[in-house]
């Protein structure tokens, strides 16, 4: 399929996700985040506390508590999220394209791999997140989802017209070795007269995970392509016509 550009996208959230196997020490992880820091307006360090149930007792133990630091620009657009585990990169809406999206993970990760990120990875997760707000019809006031979605879920017509849905769907593909969470539901109202639905698009790689810089940011490029396929796949020339 034919890369689409869209003057105005709906994405308002990208996200990529490197999870290695095993965890970085305290230090490494302080090491890397005041590195990679320093092209950020802001940071916060976090922990995160893992707390298991004692039944015989009823008191919650502590078990684990994870450094978290995370990274944010001046507008609280662009994130990264640095954990033992993962390294989170994100851009908020409104969003400024792939190419300068990519350029400043793989600029920050050849950082990161110098201060121990070069480890083996779990998983590599790309998600984007879509909201995508169409009017509602001037004589019933309700919204047709299957006019803007072409994924639909067939119901008697008792149901019609629905006044909400959501739905999900994982779909493996084999050759590519990829994996796909794909998520749609109605959303609240921003604007009076229309109504907003989500496109939530999740492709994850858990095997064959390359080790090299240019490989992995290869395999990044063919997991964005199959996202792009599902979202075309998935929309209607209605939907389009609302952000083109």
């Amino acid at each position: 399929m034919d890369q689409i550009n869209y003057a105005k996208p709906p994405i308002i959230e990208a996200i990529v996700e490197f999870r290695y196997a095993e965890p970085m020490t305290a230090k490494r992880l302080l090491r890397l985040s005041e590195k990679i820091g320093k092209t950020y307006d802001a940071t916060t360090a976090e922990e995160e506390v893992k707390f298991q149930l004692n039944l015989g007792s009823g008191s919650a133990d502590v078990i684990e508590r994870m450094p978290v630091a995370k990274h944010t620009s001046r507008d609280q657009t662009e994130l990264f999220i640095a954990k033992p585990c993962t390294l989170t990169w994100s851009r908020l809406a409104p969003y400024e394209g792939w190419d300068s999206f990519i350029a400043r993970i793989a600029r920050e990760y050849k950082i990161a791999a110098t201060l121990g990120a070069n480890r083996p990875l779990e998983r590599i997760g790309l998600r984007f997140i879509n909201r995508i707000d169409v009017p509602l019809d001037p004589d019933s006031g309700v919204f047709r989802y299957e006019d803007f979605i072409a994924v639909t879920v067939g119901l008697p017509d008792l149901f019609d017209p629905v006044a909400s849905y959501q739905w999900r769907i994982d779909k493996v593909f084999s050759e590519s070795k990829l994996m796909a969470v794909i998520q749609s539901a109605t959303l609240m109202s921003e604007v009076p007269g229309t109504m907003g639905f989500l496109i939530d698009i999740d492709v994850g790689a858990n095997e064959g995970l390359p080790s090299k810089h240019d490989d992995i940011f290869n395999r990044l490029s063919d997991m964005r392509a199959l996202k792009n396929e599902l979202f075309e796949v998935m929309i209607t020339e209605h939907a389009r016509e609302s952000f083109r």
